[in-house]
């Protein structure tokens, strides 16, 4: 862990994910949402936004997001690099998918910054409306658990 005094990297890294969020609708990516819950250790309540690309390969796709918890006197901003890989179940409009990547959690405390970093997992149900539920597991920069639901706006597909 890294205590930061300073403002200027933290202000620059989510900086450029906001930047991300609003250029990637653009260049035809698949979907941005919202996302909100409770976790555990710590018990706080978040928030958040993702972005999801199209397929890279199959069925996997890039999901990075960025989170902030609030509770238990402090609050922890954690972003996410995730790949999923979605599996269709059956002819349901839902959709299992798990995945995981790196995170960078960011606690402040009685205006101090301490900065860690870990791994984290991620299994929910989507469904094909944008809804879906999630469980995100981890060590190191973020929640050891956390349990979500949100929703993905699609751009849809024009047709002729």
């Amino acid at each position: 862990m890294v205590l930061q005094s300073g403002h200027a990297g933290i202000r620059n890294l989510v900086f450029a994910f906001f930047i991300l969020l609003v250029v990637a609708p653009r260049a035809r990516a698949q979907g941005v949402g919202l996302q909100g819950g409770g976790s555990i250790d710590p018990e706080q309540f978040y928030i958040g936004s993702h972005f999801e690309s199209k397929p890279i390969v199959d069925r996997l796709h890039f999901r990075p997001s960025i989170d902030g918890g609030f509770g238990g006197g402090f609050t922890l901003a954690t972003i996410q690099a995730e790949l999923i890989y979605k599996t269709p179940l059956g002819q349901s409009p839902w959709t299992f998918y798990q995945g995981g990547g790196p995170v960078i959690g960011i606690v402040r405390f009685n205006n101090e910054r301490d900065v860690s970093g870990g791994l984290g997992g991620t299994l929910g149900l989507m469904h094909a409306s944008g809804f879906f539920v999630e469980f995100r597991g981890g060590g190191g920069g973020g929640p050891n658990l956390k349990f979500g639901v949100g929703f993905t706006v699609r751009r849809e597909k024009k047709t002729p």
